[in-house]
């Protein structure tokens, strides 16, 4: 297929599934969270004074409420007008996540199945349905991610500042580009400054956020919301992200040991990383508890559930197996990340590696962990794992 005809032929395919989502779910009631962000986007409509940022009754940066705000002025107030903005935004992350799949690999049939695999996530379907700011985070993330590969700096600052500006929890980018133009700096032996500077840049407007709010978010969204967790650094969201990451990717994960050369070291690392992590088990946030009485931490923990009952000890046995395979999948790609960087080979590649590390070590600093914050991660582990498995990097210009 020529350029043109396999993008033409994924939008066909985008604007198809969206319809038909939109046809069986544009006219329902308010889901779930998607009442309160609802009714923050109203508050936002209704305020024309700017301190409306200072405190408001969410704990996730403005940008999302004001944009939709400003949208509702234009089209009318109702959850369909909201729904059909987050559709548009919708047709274009899923464009975006088509078109970097194709900057990693040169087979039509892998791009598609790639990103059919990452839109298949249901969390993927519901923001891309309803109303939740995770969609339009994404679509920062992605032109930030996109930008970066095409060695454009200050647009790679902008994206990865308006992402800020959406949910903190996108911090994890910057800090993964820091890094990256850290170690790209030593190995190359030549200061790379556009990217530090674009990642020091990228975070400025959330932190003069941080300092008119006075905490990392508005005062009365932290009183609604923020139930102090069982620590400080909860270590089970690491074994939690370990384990439905490969829930999610697993197709893709289960052929990554027949790819890869077997390596004693990285599985006997796996097995005693493993081992450490099932001491801290997975189960859902205080927050979760108190607010909703949920007992899981999302749908693939539901499903085992479902699918077990109350035979906890075959729910463990199968999420161990999970943990081992995203262990042993992680610990690869850090193996294949430092021989690189110790063979003079610091591609950008590594970035996507960096930020699935970043991603792991960030979030246990949060009050909640759900399966849907994996989301804005997925396709840049994909990516990670699929290089991975096809030693020699195809990224376009690299």
């Amino acid at each position: 297929m020529k350029k043109f005809n396999v993008s033409l032929v994924w939008l066909i395919f985008s604007l198809t599934v969206l319809f038909t989502l939109s046809f069986f779910y544009l006219h329902t009631p308010p889901h779930s969270d998607e009442r309160h962000f609802i009714e923050t986007i109203k508050i936002f409509r209704e305020s024309n004074k700017l301190s409306i940022i200072k405190d408001y009754p969410e704990i996730t940066p403005p940008l999302f409420y004001i944009l939709f705000s400003f949208w509702s002025k234009l089209s009318g107030f109702s959850v369909e007008s909201l729904r059909t903005l987050n559709l548009f935004i919708s047709l274009i992350v899923w464009q975006l996540i088509f078109n970097l799949i194709r900057k990693i690999t040169i087979r039509t049939k892998v791009t598609f199945l790639l990103s059919i695999l990452l839109i298949a996530n249901p969390y993927i379907i519901g923001i891309s349905v309803f109303v939740y700011n995770d969609n339009l985070m994404l679509l920062f993330i992605l032109s930030g991610v996109i930008s970066f590969l095409g060695d454009k700096p200050m647009l790679t600052g902008l994206f990865f500042s308006l992402a800020l500006l959406t949910r903190q929890y996108s911090i994890i980018f910057p800090i993964a580009l820091f890094f990256y133009s850290i170690i790209t700096s030593l190995v190359e032996k030549e200061l790379k400054k556009d990217f530090l500077l674009s990642s020091a840049i990228s975070t400025l407007p959330i932190l003069v956020l941080f300092i008119y709010w006075q905490g990392l978010a508005p005062q009365s969204g932290l009183e609604y919301w923020v139930i102090k967790n069982r620590s400080f650094y909860n270590i089970d969201y690491i074994n939690s992200y370990f384990t439905y990451s490969t829930f999610y990717l697993l197709p893709l994960i289960i052929f990554f040991p027949y790819k890869k050369e077997f390596r004693k070291s990285v599985f006997i690392i796996s097995i005693l990383l493993s081992i450490i992590l099932s001491f801290f088990p997975i189960k859902p946030s205080l927050a979760t508890l108190f607010q909703t009485e949920v007992t899981t931490i999302g749908y693939g923990h539901k499903l085992l559930k479902m699918i077990f009952g109350d035979r906890e000890l075959l729910v463990g046995i199968f999420q161990s197996i999970l943990l081992l395979a995203g262990s042993y999948t992680t610990i690869y790609l850090l193996y294949d990340s430092v021989m690189k960087v110790k063979t003079g080979r610091c591609e950008k590649e590594i970035f996507f590696t960096l930020s699935w590390i970043i991603f792991l070590l960030v979030m246990p600093f949060s009050f909640q962990v759900w399966e849907k914050y994996l989301v804005m991660i997925l396709p840049f582990y994909l990516i990670a794992i699929y290089q991975s498995m096809n030693y020699k990097s195809e990224i376009a210009g690299s």
